[in-house]
C-alpha cells in the first residue's frame, strides 16, 4: 500500500506542476537552488503545492542538490526497495511532501526529495501551518523563492 501511495503522491505532484504551467504559461529559475532547478513542493495532507518552495526555518525540504535529491523518476519502475530521501525506502513510509526538481529550460524532472515531518518533530508545527494555510487558500507568497 505505501508503494502504490508513493507513487499517486508523486504523480499528483507532477500534474499539480503541470497544471500550474498551464495557468501561469512559464516556469521561474530558483536561484536558491544549487543545480540550477525549478522546485515544486506538493503536501499530500492538503492536496495542492508550491511552486519555488523554500522555509527559513525548518530543514526537513531540500532547497537544492545533494545525496537527499533522488534521481531516480522512473515511477512505473519503484519497487518497495526504491530508495526515497534520508535513507527511507518506498516500503518503508510514504513521504508527506514531495519537492519535485525541474529544468528551468524545459520543465523536465530532474529528481525529487520527499519529507516525512512527524508530530513532536522538527519543523512540524511550521508544516502544519502550511498545509492548513494550503487547504483554506490562504497566502503562501512568504514561503515562496522570491
Amino acid at each position: 500500500m505505501n508503494q502504490a501511495n508513493g507513487r499517486a503522491d508523486f504523480s499528483a505532484a507532477e500534474a499539480a506542476y503541470l497544471e500550474y504551467v498551464t495557468e501561469y504559461g512559464s516556469i521561474k529559475a530558483n536561484p536558491n537552488s544549487t543545480d540550477d532547478a525549478v522546485t515544486y513542493t506538493y503536501f499530500t495532507a492538503a492536496g495542492k503545492g508550491i511552486l519555488n518552495f523554500k522555509i527559513n526555518n525548518g530543514q526537513w525540504i531540500a532547497a537544492g542538490t545533494g545525496d537527499k535529491v533522488s534521481r531516480n523518476t522512473d515511477v512505473s519502475k519503484w519497487t518497495v526497495d526504491t530508495a526515497l530521501s534520508d535513507n527511507i525506502k518506498v516500503g518503508d513510509n510514504v513521504a508527506k511532501i514531495w519537492t519535485i526538481h525541474m529544468d528551468p529550460e524545459n520543465g523536465r524532472i530532474k529528481g525529487y526529495y520527499c519529507a516525512f515531518p512527524a508530530p513532536g518533530g522538527y519543523g512540524y508545527a511550521e508544516y502544519q501551518n502550511i498545509v492548513n494555510t494550503l487547504a483554506n487558500n490562504g497566502d503562501t507568497s512568504k514561503w515562496q523563492q522570491k
